[in-house]
């Protein structure tokens, strides 16, 4: 059977965007500008808090709290709030990322700003305060709560969107009437937002997607021609009709365009298949390979009734976007006619139909979709050295025990929150063996008194305790319930890694938990999930309890610091605080928003993100009440185009402005002279050495530049203590690190401090750790920074 070819299927793509009609037109211009702009797309802020509460004034001073943050935010954020991608600092405008003042503020005193406590002091207690003020009045200033009682929709600007590899499967199911999800294994992997894999401003199409969609599209074709009884009922008409590719072109095209193809659209698909095609079955199989794999299929086009500005969705674009917030596939043919004849025009209608809808079985995979994405089962890998009583398909037993505890909480209309102190589970017999549990059958089986998971939920269940990625649990697990359940997820600067990886090297794994819980530069960060996490720890990385783990050998007490009863130390009050907490039904909200909108919630979405929030609140904590607000919410209906780019000058790159500037000593060995700390050969034969402390290396850079970060590179890993400072003049010096009382070595030192001006940048070496040595040698010296 002939395949597309990638050159005739890149034709069609720009013929695709070419039709005269007016309607066309728009919708091609469009997605033109929108493949661009997400061709040019090259990251994501990242989030680490959200909340759609409203902004209370609170008692900060705006004008110490402007101070306060150039001192404390600014090298991160920048002076305008945007963010610095280098340290992949959150934008602050609209600020997704800030909740209300007191939240911020609150988040800002435990855990801002992550970094080198030499160069920065933590910004806690009034300084929290009064940034939070700041920022809420200079870069956030969320709608008043009044705005939010009108019905006009409020929205942010939203990109078209490429259909995920999972909504191309779902609707390649729905239109070719398969019994299961095909293979769509051929294309490629969808890049990823807080895990969820719908999100426009990260998604691109590259040729292999293109190759992948041709191949699906191939495959089923051929799989479809061969299958007569099938074939009679896809097609619709005998395909030996003269009438039927014509026939079939429009109805299956009025499906996967969702909306009726143009005259010339039905038409030139229709020559190329006649004109390609050497038979009847193959001018079909390539009429269905151009239309899977037409910019029409592959994005959802939304333009209504303008291509500018703000505009309402039109009949189809509605039903569209409605299909894939509920059931992740697009339109069928029924909802399309309902949308067709005004069903949907009205908020009645809409509300009508979205809750039959719901009670459709895709709605019910969508949502599990979304589950698995938000709570990261999607993410089990297994192990190389397997546990005892392991088996081939347990991952899939342990995500089918949280998805059906989900579905009953979400289909039984219960409150949603009791899944946290839920103190069932839906267990497979292989999967109770493993666990160590006597019981399991075709009913929820009751975990018995005093079991270590009892009255906890999906917290404790297998999928979600089973480590996912290597390394420190403790942090990871704490992470991960903040950031899933609280929206506040506590992600490293660009380097300070480096900076803690070093600073530990060496260390136990208590020790490590220990350190960074006292020292100044992260105990700030791990104070809010350490004790999570340590809670947590007698499950061991395959999710297995472990009775022989005891609490009281970690150097962090167990516990929750959010929970109002400072007492907390178990999973069970951890669960029974979470299921309280409207914080996690504002989270939830904020989660289902990214998901069905395709786009993290920005400040005009702050309406409608609040309004899900309450109307969970007053159902009683359904999670249909959410789900239907966001389809019911006036926002639903319209579409905000971004505006244009305008053409900027890129920022400067951080780089290391020390290469190959020269150096100047007050000692050195003849055979190892202080040149080499800037040649950027980091062997053991490139060093500097010299006898006697204190010495100094300067290097001149040559210029002003603007410096951030520094990196030392010790011979032998050895603790040197040492103090770095810069000088516009070379006279007057100022101290941005100071490692005079180090103890550590490593095989790099890292350190950020706050943005300088320098030409000249001095390491004086005072001596070692304990005088291991009477001598020093550095292999290496770099710094970071920008060309005034």
């Amino acid at each position: 059977m002939k395949r597309l070819s990638l050159v005739l299927a890149s034709s069609l793509w720009l013929a695709a965007c070419t039709g005269t009609q007016q309607e066309v037109e728009q919708s091609s211009s469009q997605l033109d500008q929108t493949i661009s702009s997400l061709s040019s797309s090259s990251s994501v802020p990242a989030s680490t808090a959200a909340s759609s509460s409203s902004a209370p004034s609170i008692a900060g001073d705006v004008a110490t709290g402007k101070q306060q943050y150039e001192d404390h935010c600014q090298l991160c954020h920048a002076e305008n709030g945007e963010g610095v991608e280098q340290f992949n600092a959150p934008s602050l405008v609209g600020c997704s990322v800030c909740g209300n003042a007191e939240s911020f503020a609150r988040f800002t005193d435990i855990a801002m700003p992550p970094g080198n406590a030499t160069a920065t002091q933590q910004c806690a207690g009034d300084c929290a305060i009064n940034v939070a003020a700041y920022v809420m009045t200079t870069f956030n200033q969320a709608p008043d709560s009044n705005a939010c009682n009108d019905s006009s929709p409020h929205v942010s600007p939203s990109l078209f969107k490429r259909l995920s590899q999972q909504e191309f499967a779902n609707t390649v199911q729905a239109l070719f009437q398969l019994d299961e999800t095909p293979d769509v294994s051929a294309i490629p992997d969808d890049p990823t937002v807080h895990n969820f894999k719908t999100i426009a401003s990260v998604q691109s199409v590259q040729v292999s997607h293109l190759s992948g969609y041709i191949a699906v599209a191939l495959e089923q074709a051929e799989a479809l021609m061969n299958s007569t009884e099938r074939r009679n009922r896809v097609l619709g008409c005998d395909y030996n009709n003269p009438s039927c590719l014509n026939t079939f072109i429009n109805n299956f095209g009025r499906v996967a365009y969702r909306r009726p193809l143009s005259a010339e659209e039905s038409n030139r698909i229709q020559q190329f298949a006649i004109t390609q095609g050497s038979s009847t079955r193959e001018q079909f199989t390539l009429a269905m390979q151009v239309m899977l794999s037409s910019p029409n299929f592959i994005y959802r086009v939304e333009v209504g009734n303008s291509a500018e500005g703000l505009s309402t969705l039109n009949h189809y674009e509605l039903a569209s976007r409605l299909a894939f917030s509920l059931w992740g596939q697009g339109p069928s043919a029924e909802l399309l006619n309902k949308a067709e004849n005004g069903e949907l025009d009205s908020a009645q209608g809409l509300k009508t139909i979205a809750q039959e809808m719901l009670q459709d079985p895709r709605a019910k995979t969508n949502l599990t979709a979304f589950f698995e994405q938000w709570l990261a089962t999607n993410l089990l890998n297994e192990p190389v050295e397997k546990p005892a009583n392991w088996y081939g398909n347990i991952f899939d037993d342990m995500r089918s025990e949280t998805n059906q505890l989900l579905s009953e909480y979400v289909w039984q209309d219960k409150d949603f929150m009791g899944v946290f102190t839920e103190n069932k589970s839906y267990l497979t017999p292989q999967l109770a063996t493993y666990y160590g549990l006597n019981s399991a059958g075709q009913n929820a089986a009751v975990l018995p008194a005093g079991h270590p998971r009892a009255h906890t939920g999906i917290l404790t269940h297998g999928a979600n305790m089973f480590a996912k990625t290597d390394g420190d649990l403790v942090a990871i697990r704490g992470n991960w319930l903040r950031g899933t359940f609280l929206c506040q997820e506590l992600k490293l600067p660009a380097g300070i890694a480096d900076i803690i990886n070093g600073k530990f090297s060496g260390y136990t794994p208590m020790e490590i938990i220990a350190a960074r819980n006292e020292d100044p530069a992260c105990e700030r960060c791990h104070a809010q999930i350490d004790p999570i996490g340590v809670a947590f720890a007698p499950f061991n990385r395959q999710g297995l309890f472990d009775d022989e783990v005891n609490l009281f050998d970690f150097p962090v007490e167990a516990g929750f610091p959010d929970a109002n009863n400072s007492s907390i130390q178990s999973i069970q009050s951890i669960a029974e605080s979470l299921s309280e907490m409207p914080e996690v039904g504002e989270c939830l909200a904020d989660r289902l928003f990214l998901y069905t909108r395709n786009h993290e919630p920005q400040d005009a979405d702050h309406c409608t993100v609040n309004r899900a929030g309450q109307q969970f609140q007053n159902s009683g904590r359904q999670f249909a009440s959410l789900l239907l607000s966001l389809v019911e919410d006036p926002s639903f209906r319209v579409r905000l185009a971004p505006e244009p780019k305008e053409e900027v000058e890129p920022e400067p790159t951080v780089s290391n402005v020390a290469l190959n500037k020269p150096v100047t000593t007050t000692a050195e060995q003849p055979e190892n002279p202080g040149s080499r700390i800037t040649d950027n050969n980091l062997t053991g034969d490139s060093r500097w050495s010299a006898f006697e402390f204190p010495h100094t290396a300067t290097v001149n850079l040559g210029g002003l530049f603007t410096v951030v970060q520094s990196e030392v590179y010790p011979y032998f890993d050895r603790p040197y203590q040492y103090e770095i400072s810069v000088s516009v003049d070379g006279t007057n010096y100022t101290r941005v690190v100071d490692r005079r009382n180090n103890t550590q070595g490593g095989d790099k030192i890292s350190d950020l401090f706050a943005p300088v001006e320098a030409r000249y940048i001095r390491i004086t070496i005072t001596g070692t750790h304990e005088n291991i040595t009477e001598w020093s040698s550095i292999r290496e010296m770099k710094i970071f920074g920008t060309e005034k």
